[in-house]
């Protein structure tokens, strides 16, 4: 899809509409990084950012921790580019850190 913006849109607004229809929660947390990505490499970091965001708000809310290595990882590439390396640094660790060692002052309920 890159090179072509316009189709890479509408196939991520499918694919999220697909996984909020289906309330397949791992599909749009991945959904949202996806779009995220493509965002990303064709400089649309703000709206990037909030695909993120939003990844992040579904793994923590919801308890899908699947996709928020992702995002994390994502998220530091962005402040990587808008030369923040504070912001870069701390989500970086993020995304190596599994969320099960990481303190959130919550604990995260436990998987069967």
């Amino acid at each position: 899809m890159q090179g072509r913006p316009g189709e890479a849109d509408q196939w991520h607004a499918r694919a999220l509409a697909a996984a909020e229809n289906q309330q397949h929660l791992p599909l749009l947390a991945f959904a949202c990084n996806a779009q995220g990505l493509t965002l990303r490499r064709s400089g649309r970091l703000d709206e990037a950012g909030q695909c993120h965001h939003r990844a992040l708000r579904i793994c923590h809310e919801r308890d899908v921790p699947v996709a928020e290595a992702m995002a994390h990882a994502s998220l530091g590439y962005i402040a990587e580019l808008r030369h923040d390396v504070a912001a870069a640094e701390r989500h970086h660790r993020l995304s190596s850190t599994p969320p099960a060692r990481r303190p959130t002052g919550r604990p995260r309920r436990a998987r069967t």
